[in-house]
């Protein structure tokens, strides 16, 4: 059955009784993410989107003699998107209202390469009330690859709103 969208409630307080909401979440709860394979389309898709060619990502010779990888490498923004989407299958997909108020302390730790299949934990390490509509959790995100070498750790928060929102 698909998920009822927001438009097939009667009332606001009846949406936030069927969705997750800020309270419905804990510190120290933890989800692990799917796994996703990127491939050669995802690195000229997201070069086509944002010009973003540099030779590390279009050039094999050149990709081959840097010193740092080892051929043709995925943009780190285009594994921040892709995590991104992780974010929303495990946590921020049922919450009932939340958006992403963004990424802290991201870091590339290693290349990740076409082939590559990239999956991870994602941690609610803080919540915080935002005022009283709204919660922030602050979730600690690692990804690894196929081999378990970690290529990324970001800080995420969501605003999520509470059971008790009314947005007046």
């Amino acid at each position: 059955m698909a998920r009822k969208s927001f438009q097939d409630y009667d009332s606001l307080s009846e949406y936030l009784a069927e969705t997750k909401t800020y309270e419905d979440f804990e510190v120290g709860q933890q989800f692990q993410t799917a796994g996703r394979s990127i491939t050669h389309s995802d690195i000229r898709m997201f070069n086509g989107a944002t010009d973003g060619s540099h030779p590390n990502h279009v050039n094999a010779e050149y990709a081959a003699e840097h010193p740092l990888i080892d051929g043709i490498v995925a943009h780190g923004v285009l594994i921040m998107g892709i995590v991104d989407g992780f974010v929303v299958d495990t946590i921020s997909r049922d919450a009932g209202f939340g958006v992403n108020y963004g990424f802290n302390k991201v870091r590339f730790l290693n290349p990740v390469y076409v082939g590559d299949t990239i999956s991870g934990t994602i941690e609610i390490v803080d919540a915080s009330e935002q005022d009283d509509d709204w919660g922030i959790l602050t979730l600690q995100i690692e990804i690894s690859n196929q081999d378990d070498d970690l290529v990324l750790i970001a800080e995420n928060l969501q605003l999520t709103a509470k059971e008790s929102a009314t947005f007046s």
